[in-house]
Parts: C-alpha cells; structure tokens; sequence
C-alpha cells in the first residue's frame, strides 16, 4: 500500500496531556474493538511504556517491536535493505515500511511507528528530524516534526507525545 506525507501537522501542538490522549486512544480502540501495535526506534519503547501504565491496554494493545539499529528494522520487522540505503533509517520511506511490517506481524488494526534523530537540533544534518506512520484499515499516512528541545531526554518525551497525539488526530477521523 502506498502512503501519503500528511503536511499540515498543527495538531501536533494541541494542549491535551499525555494522560488525556492515552484515555481517548484506551476508549477509543475499546469501543470500536480495534487493535494497535508499534514499532518504535528514536523513543525507544516510550510510546509503549506510556500506553501500558493504563489498566486494560491489553484489550487493545498488542506489543512493540523497539528497532533501534537499521539491522534491527531489517531482522525484526522486514524493512528492505535497499531503502535504508537510499533514504536513510530516518526517512518517511522507512517510517511507513515499520508500520506496515509490525503490523502484518502482530496482526493489528492499527499500527504507529517512530524513526529518528533524538538529539537537540543544531547546524549539523537532520537533528531533530522525526517521521510517524501509521497504517490501518484504508489508511497509510506519513508525517514529519522536528524536535526542537534543549536535550535527547526532553526531545524523546516530547516524540513520544507527537506519536500519540498523531495516533489519537487520525483514529478520531475514523467511522
């Protein structure tokens, strides 16, 4: 399945909290008896860590794969070799092949994935970059955001929210 780059990310700066979102996404993927899987690399298992500390993420939370190295993107989940050569681990090409392999893999409705740079921007390539895709019935969409904290720990929190609010933007469009 082929994807689209969503350009207008502004819902990426809406006020909700991260226990906010997670309550909406929990309810949401309850009462529509839908499933979600990850496949996380810049954040390490964040989204997951943060999607679990609510009871019940079980009913609708499969698992993560945390594909940290570009050999771990090719081993545990499939991502091909030849676009990690010519689009780099961080790119929205990769993004998207995360997303679909995991969630092939766990079987999921639904599937969010993260790949990117977690240390604070500066003059040097990329850093900062990030890119989301999420694959589900009928949908393959792709976004980028640019974390522009003072410090990986701070840049990584603040993907983890991104992702979230990414997930929780696009299911909330769903029928």
């Amino acid at each position: 399945m082929n994807y689209t780059i969503l350009e207008d990310t502004s819902f990426l700066n809406q006020s909700l909290d991260l226990g906010e979102q997670i309550s909406f996404l929990q309810n949401w993927f309850e009462s529509s008896g839908q499933t979600l899987s990850l496949a996380e690399s810049c954040t390490g298992g964040g989204i997951s860590a943060a999607l679990v500390q609510r009871q019940g993420a079980s009913n609708y939370f499969l698992g993560s794969i945390v594909s940290y190295s570009d050999l771990a993107k090719q081993n545990a989940l499939g991502v091909t070799a030849e676009a990690l050569k010519k689009h780099t681990a961080v790119s929205a090409e990769v993004a998207h092949q995360m997303s679909q392999c995991v969630r092939s893999k766990m079987n999921s409705t639904w599937a969010l994935s993260v790949t990117g740079w977690a240390s604070p921007c500066d003059d040097s390539k990329q850093k900062g970059e990030v890119f989301f895709s999420l694959s589900g019935p009928k949908i393959a969409t792709v976004i980028q955001s640019v974390l522009e904290k003072n410090t990986r720990v701070e840049n990584i929190h603040e993907a983890i929210a991104q992702g979230l609010c990414f997930l929780a933007h696009i299911v909330n469009q769903q029928k």
